[in-house]
């Protein structure tokens, strides 16, 4: 079978090939879609020892989705396991951090009727719940809402802001709160679980914005997202690290200030001590944009788009010849299938200082500033020298 539009339904069983990029998000190995699975637990432990599972998963909910050229399959699992062990190969390096493996087949698979079968096919996320397997360290972290508060729904008032002003944290903190307002920090001996949340979360997104410098109306967007994940029960199971960090990310798209999930985690890990991985973010990021009310193409990134906060990180200028010219070489490589797009970004960048006339940048320089290792900018190199 092939996979496109239209050719996945609920209760198909498709068999497909399954690869993980850079990011930690699992797509497909041999299509040219870009896949969103939402619960890929079963695989992760097979991930960690081979680069290409194949794996049957039991579609619940599948949508399609288009922008600039690429097809994106959204696809909620009712399970997910491996297929055929002797198959999966190990020969190339992966960066990403594999996260703990969690069993959640059930006898329900066994006794579907409906089939699909054909070795590239496309698996299981969508439109309602995409999600990334956590680590230990998070799934510790994960009642963070006591039980007598988590189900009361809040009353929503909007908060105004001005994206032209400088971050008003009280403001912040009132978007965080559904709007209403919150006591001065210091007071925690008044304040309610909500209100100590807010304080809380707000802290952390303005650390971030510090450590990503990102403007105010970032700030603002991510307090909307994770204020509708609140009341959209998404944060069940979820550390609120993890969920306002997805946030985070999400409105650093949203307001083209783009930042990849690697600074996003160095920043959470090497800041603020927190034990966050780039599969968890990943994984919850897709969960946010599954089920709130945002355009989900916002993550198809364009390489390029990296380069203004790759070079700062450098201590480039944008418009110094080797941005220029690794502008050029981004903009012509190919980010469909398991490529991360930031990895093609730093590569693009070593490949530019090879050039005649540009002064060269080492692999480690670039690594380093890109929150990657050496061995990713070799690779993604070699396939761009490959295009």
């Amino acid at each position: 079978m092939n996979i496109g539009p239209s050719t996945v339904a609920s209760g198909d069983t498709l068999t497909f090939y399954l690869t993980r990029t850079d990011d930690g998000d699992v797509t497909f190995a041999d299509h040219d879609h870009t896949l969103f699975l939402d619960d890929y637990s079963n695989l992760e432990s097979k991930f960690s020892e081979h680069d290409i599972v194949e794996a049957e998963c039991l579609v619940k909910k599948a949508v399609w989705a288009h922008s600039g050229g690429t097809h994106m399959l959204f696809v909620e699992v009712e399970s997910c396991s491996v297929v055929d062990p002797d198959y999966m190969h190990s020969d190339a390096e992966d960066d990403t951090t594999a996260t703990q493996p969690e069993d959640n087949t059930t006898e329900e698979t066994q006794n579907q009727n409906s089939s699909t079968t054909g070795k590239p096919q496309t698996p299981p996320t969508e439109s309602s719940g995409s999600t990334d397997s956590e680590n230990t360290t998070e799934t510790n972290n994960t009642n963070d809402c006591p039980a007598d508060e988590e189900n009361n729904e809040p009353t929503v008032q909007p908060v105004e802001w001005d994206s032209d002003q400088p971050l008003r944290p009280h403001v912040l903190r009132r978007i965080l709160n559904h709007g209403e307002h919150v006591p001065d920090p210091t007071r925690t001996d008044e304040l309610t679980y909500a209100e100590q949340t807010a304080i809380e979360i707000e802290e952390l997104i303005t650390d971030l914005a510090k450590d990503l410098e990102v403007s105010a109306a970032v700030c603002y967007q991510t307090g909307e997202v994770y204020a509708k994940a609140m009341r959209s029960d998404l944060l069940q199971g979820k550390s609120k690290i993890v969920t306002a960090a997805a946030a985070f990310r999400i409105a650093t798209l949203l307001e083209k200030e783009h930042r990849p999930l690697a600074a996003i985690e160095a920043s959470l890990n090497d800041s603020f001590g927190e034990d966050v991985t780039t599969s968890s973010l990943s994984h919850q990021q897709r969960k946010l944009l599954a089920n709130l009310d945002i355009d989900s193409s916002v993550i198809l990134i364009q390489p390029q788009k990296y380069l203004p906060y790759l070079a700062h990180n450098l201590g480039l200028e944008e418009d110094s010849n080797i941005i220029q010219e690794a502008r050029s070489i981004a903009s012509h490589s190919n980010t469909n299938g398991g490529t991360s797009p930031w990895s093609i970004t730093a590569a693009a960048v070593y490949a530019a200082g090879l050039q005649p006339g540009i002064e060269k940048l080492n692999q480690k320089e670039i690594a380093d500033a890109a929150y990657l290792t050496e061995v990713t900018i070799r690779n993604n190199y070699k396939e761009l020298m490959a295009q």
